[in-house]
């Protein structure tokens, strides 16, 4: 058996929040670092957070909603939450 040389490796299927970016976004500033979902749509996910099991993912500390990042894309690993193509008409 041959054994690789970068013993650490992680593990692809994980996400890693880059250094940049804070373990905590609050909601309204979503959009200063990833382009999707829109605060619209995070908006409606913390309305039916139950309903969509979204919970875990949320904290509400005095009155601010603040999204757990690693636990989002957990959260959207596990329920296929993908981003929407947008249909233009012609």
């Amino acid at each position: 058996m041959q054994q690789s040389n970068t013993p650490n490796t992680p593990n692809t299927n994980q996400y890693v929040r880059p250094a940049h970016i804070p373990p905590h976004i609050q909601l309204v500033h979503w959009p200063k670092y990833f382009d999707w979902p829109s605060v619209a749509a995070l908006r409606d996910l913390v309305f039916h957070a139950q309903r969509r099991n979204f919970e875990h993912v949320i904290s509400r500390p005095m009155g601010r909603i603040l999204i757990d990042v690693e636990q989002f894309f957990e959260w959207q690993k596990n329920n296929q939450y993908q981003r929407r193509s947008r249909v233009t008409s012609k």
